[in-house]
């Protein structure tokens, strides 16, 4: 299955001459909207989206339509094994994923949101005095019912296994429930956005500036920095790298230490596979996070990126003019160079062996461009590894 990434728009960029091999993206397709992250729902080779309205399946290896149905999703989609869950304005229809073939419709309130988990479907749908949360099987039949007072209602957040949060971005406020069984797991005020999920603990930039952990076991609060700049925070196993007292900082959050990090030039990804993406003058460098660690170059520009994600290993940093460069994380080299009609980039997916990329080219036209994805050390999920580096 694959995981969406939303991508996060730094600085405009100007790149020169790249020394790596160019290729073109194995294809590229038109699309409804880029404001949105449904064309990152896939499954089993196939990614969903809305096409002239209508939900439709593309093939990742050619990127035609492989089935389209008479349904008019109202957000985004959910997929989960051999079933996709699609929302519309008064319901929920639920189809099978290889053929679109309609399964089940149900009715729900308003405007529901959806997602997938491995035991099931979760749809929420918004009430006068918080949320209604209900699960379903893969088929579409009904398992639990669940009303939370107060609760936030506009996205939902997958969390890890079975947990998935409920929240409204910028909202500050974030309900963790378990999709098998209904229960709350945690909850939380005062959190922005989610920079890491290890486990039992799930960690938040925190509105204001600083870090928030929250263990989903106990339920409370077990970090907080202050001092830290709001979203310049990205967290992986634990450590988090940040800006603290306007000083790049090394976190363990766990332990509670820190340790301030030298690097020459401005911090705009990471940490990804122990290391950090650092932009200078002449293009892109990394380092792993001890003290006096060495930079090295692994793309070649001039300008700032336009953003920066990782799937296992191999990163990726999207220019304004397109260009993709891909690099290997761990061992500081460069492989390749993407060339695609990109201006500005809504985020990346990984499914199989193929990496998807949501953007709108020059004339602000939807496109979903698919290239192959590097086999070794990858992760089954794409994340996010982009630092609050702007220098607005």
């Amino acid at each position: 299955m694959m995981h969406a990434l939303l991508a996060i728009v730094l600085l405009a960029a100007f790149p020169m001459d790249v020394l790596v091999r160019n290729i073109t993206p194995r294809w590229v397709v038109p699309i409804d909207s880029r404001t949105t992250d449904q064309w990152l729902s896939t499954h089993s080779g196939v990614v969903y989206g809305a096409r002239d309205g209508k939900l439709v399946a593309l093939d990742l290896r050619d990127g035609r339509v492989r089935w389209r149905a008479a349904v008019a999703p109202w957000t985004k989609s959910a997929v989960s094994r051999d079933a996709v869950a699609a929302p519309t304005e008064t319901g929920l229809v639920f189809l099978r994923a290889r053929d679109g073939r309609v399964v089940r419709s149900v009715r729900s309130g308003p405007s529901p949101i959806v997602a997938g988990a491995p035991s099931g479907f979760v749809s929420v749908t918004r009430t006068r005095t918080g949320v209604e949360a209900r699960a379903w099987t893969f088929d579409g039949r009904p398992r639990w019912t669940r009303h939370f007072r107060g609760a936030p209602f506009g996205t939902l957040l997958p969390l890890g296994g079975d947990a998935i949060g409920l929240t409204v971005p910028g909202s500050g406020d974030l309900l963790a429930i378990d999709a098998s069984n209904g229960h709350a797991l945690a909850s939380a005020d005062g959190v922005d956005s989610l920079i890491g999920a290890d486990g039992r603990y799930l960690w938040f930039n925190v509105i204001g500036g600083g870090i928030k952990g929250i263990d989903v076991n106990t339920t409370r609060t077990v970090v907080l920095h202050g001092s830290v700049v709001r979203g310049a925070a990205r967290v992986e196993h634990g450590i988090a790298v940040a800006v603290v007292d306007g000083r790049l900082t090394r976190l363990d959050l766990v332990r509670g230490t820190t340790e301030a990090l030298k690097v020459d030039g401005r911090w705009i990804g990471g940490p990804s596979a122990g290391r950090i993406f650092v932009e200078r003058g002449d293009g892109v460098y990394v380092r792993d996070l001890t003290p006096g660690a060495r930079q090295y170059r692994v793309a070649r520009y001039t300008g700032q990126a336009r953003t920066v994600a990782a799937d296992g290993r191999t990163g990726m940093i999207g220019m304004e003019d397109g260009r993709i460069f891909i690099v290997d994380i761990a061992n500081a080299r460069s492989l390749e160079t993407i060339d695609t009609p990109c201006a500005a980039y809504e985020g990346f997916a990984a499914s199989g062996d193929t990496t998807l990329v949501h953007c709108d080219d020059r004339d602000h036209v939807s496109k979903l461009v698919a290239f192959g994805r590097h086999h070794y050390g990858r992760n089954s999920k794409l994340k996010l590894i982009v630092g609050a580096a702007s220098s607005d």
